[in-house]
């Protein structure tokens, strides 16, 4: 995607989707780990990294949670995939979960307890 601001740089980034449903830590760190060797790109920690990826004509990468799944619940697995790259997480999707109600669930419970400090 071609992002396209007044007084900013353009520059080309993925958002890379680890999938739902994985409950498997190593796995997940795994997928992750993947994305360091995609030729021609940097793995985006920050807006500074954006930058130096444009100077060096590569393409940013932006790791994303593709649902919380993967947190299963604990706080240091969150901190863990921040260390490792990660910077987005979509919190829900179809079903409940930890974090809150998904979009196919029929009672809309809103976000939980744990999702606050998910979201801090």
């Amino acid at each position: 995607s071609a992002v396209h601001t007044p007084n900013a740089i353009d520059f080309t980034y993925q958002s890379l989707f680890l999938p739902v449903g994985s409950y498997d830590i190593q796995a997940t760190m795994l997928g992750i780990a993947d994305y360091y060797s995609v030729e021609n790109s940097k793995v985006a920690f920050s807006p500074t990294d954006i930058h130096d990826a444009v100077k060096d004509g590569k393409e940013s990468l932006i790791i994303s949670l593709y649902g919380s799944t993967n947190i299963q619940g604990q706080i240091d697995l969150l901190r863990i995939y921040y260390n490792l790259g990660v910077r987005h997480i979509m919190l829900c999707y179809k079903n409940q979960n930890k974090i809150g109600s998904g979009c196919d669930e029929h009672n809309d419970s809103g976000i939980s307890v744990f999702a606050g400090k998910v979201i801090h």
